[in-house]
């Protein structure tokens, strides 16, 4: 044997060599599988919106660029608006303030949470039922009060719509089967 700078036995090489070759196909055979709805889909799916009960359209446009963006991240969008398909719906938009000053007497918002609450589900014809149901999720963004009214205003609904794009991205994740959180605290 020639000379190593550490000697090494002959059967240490081979067990070192078959470590890491099981290393290797442990891998590449992870066993990930979706925590909810069964198998992850093998079919692309389009976007469209469900009726929905709030009046704020920019919310919507931005839930869909959400699911729309997660689903392309995932490699399961398809252009369009056929079957099968990804239906989103907005059900509302709460609010809390997140901090209180007094000035004369009169209490002031220092800060808001605003958040957004959508489901989504998966529509395989135009005959069938529901499924992959991803149930009430909210999204949260949390806001400083301006030093103008105008600026609250800008903040908020910029607040607003960060929340709907990232609840668009969670219904997206949830439907595709992967672990998401139902709800974050206001």
């Amino acid at each position: 044997m020639e000379k190593l700078l550490f000697p090494v036995k002959q059967g240490h090489v081979i067990a070192w060599s078959a470590w890491l070759f099981w290393l290797g196909v442990g891998q590449t055979a992870c066993g990930y599988a979706p925590a909810y709805g069964g198998s992850r889909p093998s079919e692309r799916l389009t976007v469209v919106a469900a009726p929905h009960a709030i009046a704020q359209n920019d919310l919507l446009h931005e839930t869909l660029a959400g699911a729309r963006e997660e689903l392309s991240r995932a490699g399961a969008l398809q252009p369009g608006s056929g079957h099968p398909r990804l239906v989103v719906q907005l059900l509302r938009v709460d609010e809390a303030s997140s901090g209180v000053a007094v000035a004369n007497d009169t209490p002031l918002a220092r800060g808001s949470s605003v958040g957004v609450v959508g489901r989504a589900w998966v529509e395989e014809s135009a005959v069938g039922a529901r499924a992959r149901d991803s149930g009430d999720l909210r999204r949260v963004e949390w806001i400083g009060s301006g030093a103008t009214p105008s600026d609250d205003a800008v903040r908020y609904n910029s607040a607003l719509r960060i929340a709907a794009r990232r609840l668009g991205r969670s219904l997206a994740r949830r439907v595709l089967g992967e672990a998401e959180p139902a709800a974050e605290p206001m």
